[in-house]
């Protein structure tokens, strides 16, 4: 469990420190990294933004894991959601709702992570972690529409991010149309 919050952790800000207001979406993609020495493959894809102004940031990443270098389905997969603005938006409310193609799905309590004050800008970081099943993520992938609830924060996941979902997708089914 330690080493999963250390994960998080180490994750957590390396979300945190690529967030810059006029990042370059263009750049968004799937990372696949294998560690050798640990035997284990971290699938990632990150900075979505939702919202990007100086004062209202708000961005979805995921994040899975799996033993080993080819490709396996997993179980779960980390949802993140980061939030920078001027007043704090979950410290009461954060459960997490999506509409795929009308179907409600409520994903629940999102787990209030980490919180950060920028005394440059004056915003609040918040960032949310919620692990999800694989499932959700597939749902969410073939969906035309999807739109999302967390706290009092609205929003619409632009085509170009499912697509990106969809390729995260693949990631986990190359196994099962290799065998």
């Amino acid at each position: 469990m330690l080493k999963y919050k250390l994960f998080l952790t180490f994750f957590i800000f390396g979300l945190c420190t690529e967030f810059p207001v006029n990042a370059d979406k263009d750049k968004l993609e799937v990372v696949v990294k294998y560690d050798k020495f640990e035997d284990r493959t971290t699938v990632r894809l990150g900075n979505m933004f939702i919202a990007k102004s100086r004062q209202n940031i708000l961005s979805l990443a995921l994040l899975a894991q799996h033993e080993g270098q080819q490709p396996k389905k997993v179980k779960e997969v980390v949802l993140f959601i980061y939030s920078a603005t001027p007043k704090e938006h979950f410290v009461e409310d954060h459960n997490l709702i999506l509409l795929v193609d009308s179907s409600r799905l409520r994903l629940g309590k999102m787990e209030l992570y980490s919180k950060t004050t920028s005394d440059a800008d004056s915003l609040i970081g918040e960032s949310l972690v919620l692990p999800i099943p694989f499932e959700i993520v597939e749902q969410i992938s073939k969906g035309n529409i999807v739109e999302g609830k967390i706290g009092d924060k609205e929003f619409k996941l632009q085509e170009s991010y499912l697509k990106l979902i969809r390729e995260f997708v693949k990631h986990f089914e190359s196994e099962q149309s290799a065998s």
